[in-house]
């Protein structure tokens, strides 16, 4: 949603612009590297980079990294099939109780093998 001008992200946008006004957004360097991967044009690519320089990147910790391993062997047991950072992303998100914006479906299953809790549109 960040990266496209389609007014069906209208309501996404809304969304993500009243977390940004409460406080509650916050970002790790995997979602940041995952945001701006894919941007063609160079234009819009440093435009979405200097928005994204307002959220420091919170520290990701040993035990994080541990627990997305096991995050990841808990979905290939399942045969689920895993990113190695989205394992990270879903075991940062678990330790700190956060929730999770998303759209990907691929979170749906890591919700049913972790505590992860996606945010729920207003």
């Amino acid at each position: 949603v960040l990266r496209r001008n389609v007014s069906a992200d209208d309501r996404i946008r809304n969304n993500l612009m009243q977390l940004v006004d409460e406080g509650s957004v916050a970002i790790i360097g995997p979602i940041r590297q995952e945001i701006l991967s894919g941007i063609k044009d160079e234009k819009k690519y440093l435009i979405l980079k200097q928005y994204m320089e307002a959220f420091e990147d919170e520290k990701i910790e040993t035990i994080d990294y541990e627990n997305a391993a096991l995050i990841s062997n808990k979905c290939i047991a399942k045969g689920f099939a895993v990113t190695a950072i989205d394992a990270l992303i879903v075991a940062f998100a678990v330790r700190n109780g956060w929730e999770i914006y998303t759209k990907d479906k691929d979170f749906d299953r890591y919700e049913k093998i972790s505590r992860l809790k996606k945010y729920v549109e207003r």
